[in-house]
């Protein structure tokens, strides 16, 4: 199955060439539209949800929005990696799980973990 968070997100010109793809055949269909809903040259709004050209760009829109809300994910998500203290916060949860698993497949394993030390070497401070 096609994963897009891993093969086009984190790819700026297979973005470019979604955003793109996505553009122009929502333009097409706003075109197909607008024509089905002018039979005989006389504009119908009342043909607007039955025609097939509606439905059609109502699904290329919602895939429009999906994808471009992905992409602002993955954005805000490396944003918050420019943060020293997010980095820093994010390997110490990476170590606590680490320690966390460790423990919960062998539980002998908590007596040989001083904790002072581990949080020490954590740089966590009591509050």
């Amino acid at each position: 199955m096609f994963n897009l968070k891993e093969n086009m997100i984190g790819n700026p010109r297979g973005r470019a060439i979604l955003s793109t793809i996505l553009t122009v055949l929502i333009g097409v269909s706003s075109s197909i539209l607008a024509s089905q809903m002018m039979p005989n040259g006389t504009f119908k709004f009342g043909l607007l949800t039955h025609v097939w050209g509606f439905w059609v760009l109502l699904g290329l829109t919602i895939v429009w929005i999906w994808v471009q809300i992905s992409f602002l994910n993955y954005e805000e998500n490396i944003l918050n990696f420019a943060d020293d203290s997010h980095c820093i916060a994010y390997a110490r949860k990476a170590q606590l799980e680490g320690l966390a698993q460790t423990i919960k497949k062998d539980p002998s394993q908590f007596n040989l973990i001083k904790l002072t030390d581990f949080m020490k070497d954590l740089e966590v401070e009591k509050k």
